[in-house]
């Protein structure tokens, strides 16, 4: 039986405030082959209450190598009242018949909880100049999907876009602060524009606390391989229920079978590393017969990025 681990390649960007609006944190890492290298977008923040898009070009054969930084971001905040007035997170992109199409998770900040997050679609043709492709989403909150829909993997299979979303299950009020539960759901479209769902969980919490989110899928030998970030809710911030990184298997693209045993990859053991307390928001990438994971560290984020490398092992 196959065995699968990644291989860790090491940190690859932390924002240094060298650029005025990537201040902290590069959220969200989303490659593409793109020209030639492996364009990564992500998103920084200028300061901690929006979070702004932009990206890094890397070497493919070394992406440890940062070839080139934009330093302006990619996209504006929605105007006011709009559901990406305080925030924009690239995730994913993918190549759309010689455009890339960048999905992305937008902010909306609220009184009572936090946010509400939502799904939008900016387009390219050279994979540096974006339009949004509407001024609403293009996966919101509705009567079954009632709290947040955000953080997707878009996969295009025998002609149909297949979506992994995060959808949002509960605000609970915990040590004084409202925090929020989500899981996986799933929905298809034709054009990657316009998505039917069926509101089903494909992944079931563990408890009422556990959140599962972010996932991420390759096709390995005619099996699907999905990676996704999981997490408590009582001390994630600080102590041992922060993010770590699971593992679904399936056969059809529609059931999983969840084995978080088999993700290959977790927290590193040295207290210095900056993925020694949380791993997440993964994004895998197939390059040049490699394939490769981009995922933030400690901090949702604050770290930076990295990646690591499958090694499958017969």
């Amino acid at each position: 039986m196959e065995k699968f681990f990644w291989k860790k390649k090491g940190r690859v960007f932390v924002p240094d405030g060298s650029v005025e609006w990537m201040k902290t944190h590069a959220q969200g890492p989303s490659p593409i082959e793109w020209d030639g290298v492996i364009r990564t977008y992500f998103a920084s923040r200028p300061t901690n209450d929006i979070t702004l898009p932009g990206f890094i070009d890397l070497e493919i054969e070394n992406p440890n190598n940062i070839l080139y930084v934009h330093e302006k971001p990619i996209l504006e905040l929605g105007s006011p009242g709009t559901f990406d007035e305080h925030g924009i997170i690239p995730h994913p992109a993918i190549n759309v018949n010689g455009q890339v199409y960048m999905y992305y998770i937008a902010w909306q900040r609220r009184t009572t909880v936090p946010y509400c997050l939502t799904i939008g679609l900016a387009i390219s043709d050279d994979g540096m100049n974006f339009r949004k492709y509407s001024e609403g989403p293009i996966l919101s909150v509705e009567r079954f999907d009632h709290l947040t829909v955000t953080a997707p993997c878009i996969i295009n299979h025998n002609g149909l876009f297949y979506m992994y979303y995060t959808a949002g299950l509960k605000w609970i009020m915990l040590n004084n602060r409202w925090e929020h539960t989500y899981t996986i759901r799933m929905a298809t479209s034709k054009d990657g524009i316009k998505w039917d769902r069926d509101f089903k969980n494909i992944l079931e919490p563990k408890d009422e606390y556990e959140c599962i989110s972010c996932p991420t899928v390759l096709l390995i030998d005619g099996v699907f391989h999905m990676w996704f970030s999981y997490k408590g809710s009582m001390s994630f911030r600080t102590g041992g229920d922060g993010y770590r990184i699971g593992y679904a298997v399936s056969h059809d693209l529609v059931n999983w079978e969840r084995q978080d045993e088999k993700a290959g990859i977790t927290v590193s053991e040295n207290k210095d590393d900056w993925d020694h307390h949380m791993i997440e928001y993964g994004a895998a990438i197939e390059v040049n017969d490699r394939r490769l994971l981009f995922y933030n560290g400690n901090g949702f984020s604050q770290s930076g990025f990295g990646y690591a490398e499958l090694v499958i092992e017969k």
